[in-house]
C-alpha cells in the first residue's frame, strides 16, 4: 500500500495520481495522527498515562529493594525505570489487554526494537534468523490482541459520539486505525498487525529511554535538581497518601509551560538521540543547490550532524551569562529531532508529555542520587 500510493498527504491528492480515496493511506494516516495526538485526544492520553504510572509507582512491592522506604543501590536502575514507563504508555496507547494478553511483551519489544536497524537493510531470514524472528513474535502478540480486542469491542463505533478510550482498544485512534485499515478491502490481519506494531515502536522506542536521559540530567546537576523539583512539584494536584493507599494525581500544564523544563527537554533531545532524515523527489528532479536529486533517489542526513556536531552553528557566544546559555537565536532548523516538513513526527507532543510527566511522577515519590 505505501509503495503504491503517490498521492501525498494532503486532503487534495497529487495532480496526475489517482489512488482511490479508501486507500490514501499516506493522507488518512498523516490526518488521523494529527487529529488523535492534539488538543483535547492528547491531553486526555497524557493524562491518563501520568495516571497510570502514578497508580503503578504508588503500589508497593515488598520484594523490590526500591519500595523498602530506605535507601538503596541498584547496580542499573534503567530497566526498573524502562519498565514502569512503558507499561503505562502501553497501556495509555493501547488499553490493558495488549500486555495482559502478552506478558513478555516488553522484553519482546526491546528485542525487536534492537533489531530494526538490521530489519531495514532487508538481510533475508537465513541471514538474519534472530532479527526476523523477533518480529514474527512481536506480530503474533499484536494480532491476538486485535483478535481479542474485535471479539469484545465493536471498531467502528469510532465517530463523535464514541468514548475517547476503550479497555480493549486504548485511545479511540486506535479504533480508528483498525476501521480504515479495514475499509481499504486490500489490508488483512498481518497488514493491520504490522500497522500498529509500527506504532508501539513510535510510542515508545525513544520517547522511554530519552525519558530516562532527561531523569539522569536532572539528578546528576545538584544546582540544576534544586531548580528543577519546586517546578515540577507544582503540577502535583492530590498528594500521594501510602496509609490511604491513594496514589498521587497531576496536572502537567505548568511543567509543559515551564521555560526551564522545556530547556532542559530541548537539549537532552539535542544531545542524546539522532534519526534519519529521508527525503525522495516522487515526481520530478529537485535541485539543492549546485546538486540534482533524481526522481525517485533517496537522501539521507543524520539529525546528529545538523543538531550536535556542527560546531559553526553551535559556536559559543563567550558574553553569554550563564542564564542566558538557553537561546535559540541563529538556529533556526538546528533543533530537528523529530525530523521536519509535513512529515515531522506526529506523536512528538504525546513524547514530551511522556518524558516531562514520567520524571515528575518519578520525582513526587523518590529520592534519587
Amino acid at each position: 500500500m505505501y509503495f503504491g500510493d503517490n498521492s501525498g498527504i494532503e486532503a487534495k491528492a497529487v495532480p496526475g495520481t489517482s489512488i482511490p480515496g479508501h486507500q490514501r493511506i499516506w493522507h488518512n494516516q498523516h490526518a488521523d495522527s494529527v487529529r488523535y495526538l492534539t488538543g483535547d485526544a492528547l491531553r486526555g492520553l497524557a493524562a491518563r498515562f501520568t495516571s497510570i504510572l502514578s497508580d503503578a509507582i504508588a503500589k508497593v512491592d515488598p520484594s523490590d529493594p526500591v519500595d523498602s522506604g530506605e535507601w538503596v543501590t541498584i547496580e542499573d536502575f534503567y530497566p526498573w525505570w524502562r519498565s514502569r514507563v512503558i507499561a503505562a504508555a502501553t497501556t495509555a496507547m493501547f488499553g490493558p489487554h495488549l500486555l495482559r494478553l502478552n506478558p513478555n511483551l516488553e522484553e519482546d519489544f526491546w528485542r525487536f526494537a534492537d533489531s530494526i536497524p538490521t530489519l531495514v537493510k532487508r538481510y533475508p531470514a537465513w541471514m538474519a534468523p534472530r532479527a526476523h524472528a523477533a518480529r514474527a513474535t512481536m506480530l503474533a502478540s499484536v494480532k491476538k490482541w486485535h483478535a481479542y480486542a474485535r471479539e469484545n469491542s465493536d471498531y467502528t463505533f469510532c465517530g463523535d459520539k464514541a468514548p475517547k478510550w476503550d479497555e480493549y482498544w486504548g485511545s479511540l485512534w486506535l479504533k480508528v486505525r483498525q476501521r480504515w485499515g479495514q475499509d481499504t478491502g486490500i489490508m488483512n490481519d498481518d497488514g493491520l498487525a504490522s500497522e500498529d506494531l509500527a506504532l508501539t515502536i513510535a510510542a515508545s522506542a525513544n520517547a522511554v529511554p530519552m525519558a530516562f536521559w532527561y531523569l539522569i540530567e536532572i539528578y546528576c546537576d545538584p544546582a540544576l535538581l534544586s531548580r528543577v523539583l519546586p517546578k515540577l512539584e507544582t503540577a502535583v494536584t492530590t498528594p500521594a497518601s501510602p496509609n490511604k493507599g491513594q496514589p498521587a494525581t497531576f496536572d502537567l500544564s505548568p511543567v509543559l509551560a515551564s521555560p526551564l523544563a522545556q530547556s532542559i527537554y530541548a537539549e537532552v533531545l539535542r544531545m542524546r538521540i539522532s534519526l534519519l532524515l529521508n527525503r525522495c523527489p516522487d515526481h520530478k528532479d529537485h535541485q539543492i543547490g549546485p546538486w540534482t536529486l533524481k526522481k525517485g533517489a533517496y537522501m539521507t542526513l543524520p539529525t546528529a550532524h545538523i543538531g550536535y556536531h556542527n560546531k559553526t552553528t553551535l559556536s559559543e557566544k563567550k558574553d553569554m551569562t550563564p542564564k542566558m546559555r538557553f537561546s535559540t537565536e541563529h538556529l533556526e532548523g538546528i533543533w530537528v529531532p523529530y525530523g521536519g516538513g509535513a512529515l515531522m513526527y506526529p506523536g512528538r507532543h504525546f513524547a514530551k508529555q511522556e518524558m516531562m510527566g514520567s520524571v515528575t511522577v518519578f520525582a513526587h515519590y523518590y529520592d534519587w542520587r
